[in-house]
């Protein structure tokens, strides 16, 4: 009857849902409020991202040839101070090496078929006629861990690239990239507010259905969990390792891309 809960777990828990039944569809527009108020939150944050973007193309294509270098670092520069989010902006010429950035180091680095990037390069170019903004990620990248943190007190290299074309007479000329630390999507989501208690349990957000990193499968955490370490917590985290009945749950770097929503009883994707 209690299936994988047994018998000692279950029979509390089907108590207590019958005493409290009749609250069942308040519980669940609280839930569905939270859900779309988070909804909302990501959304419009990732809007004020593009219009950050959408502007400095725009500032772009009034630089001058003859100081263009020193125009553009001045309108990547200004960028930056105004998004506070981006830990490094910066442009990429037609094959996609980077030309100009924030992080002098990345100046170089080409980004072509079978790099980290060329997925997310390739929807963005589309047909090269109708270029088009992606919101690439989360993937592992070293140059967002030695960047550094910026807007978040929690970083690792887990990254979020907003890939903005720029487009000429209708060809594609290269992209505007932003990078931003995962962990700022985490900061989000996972605020106090959210929570009914403070250790009362997590917030994620989990891959529904992948379009571009497709080897992240359904179920998988897209976001960090605040009892990664020992931050929120002084009880078992998952660096250390959570002690339940089905074996110890950890990881070993990241939240993202390593736990997944899984069922026990079957050890498959959860259908909720």
């Amino acid at each position: 009857m209690f299936d994988w809960l047994g018998f000692k777990k279950g029979l509390p828990l089907w108590r207590s849902y019958r005493l409290n039944a009749g609250l069942k569809e308040d519980v669940e527009n609280i839930f569905e409020g939270i859900a779309e108020t988070r909804v909302q939150l990501l959304a419009d944050w990732a809007g004020e991202c593009w219009l950050h973007l959408e502007r400095l193309r725009d500032q772009l294509d009034s630089v001058g040839d003859g100081s263009a270098g020193e125009g553009i670092k001045r309108l990547l520069a200004g960028t930056y101070s105004r998004a506070a989010d981006f830990t490094e902006i910066f442009i990429l010429d037609k094959p996609g090496a980077v030309v100009f950035s924030t992080y002098a180091p990345h100046i170089g680095v080409g980004y072509g078929e079978g790099s980290v990037l060329a997925s997310g390069l390739n929807y963005a170019r589309s047909d090269g006629k109708n270029g088009r903004p992606c919101l690439f990620g989360p993937y592992a990248d070293p140059t967002t861990l030695a960047i550094g943190p910026r807007s978040s007190s929690f970083h690792d290299k887990m990254t979020l690239m907003f890939i903005f074309p720029i487009m000429k007479d209708g060809r594609w000329e290269g992209a505007i990239g932003a990078r931003v630390p995962n962990d700022v999507i985490g900061d989000l989501i996972q605020r106090e507010s959210g929570h009914v208690y403070p250790d009362s349990g997590d917030n994620y957000l989990f891959m529904a259905k992948a379009e571009l990193n497709v080897h992240i499968v359904p179920g998988t955490a897209l976001s960090r969990s605040r009892f990664e370490d020992r931050t929120f917590t002084h009880g078992e985290n998952l660096k250390d390792g959570v002690t339940t009945d089905w074996g110890t749950v950890s990881v070993k770097e990241h939240t993202e891309l390593e736990l997944m929503f899984t069922d026990p009883a079957t050890g498959q994707l959860h259908p909720a």
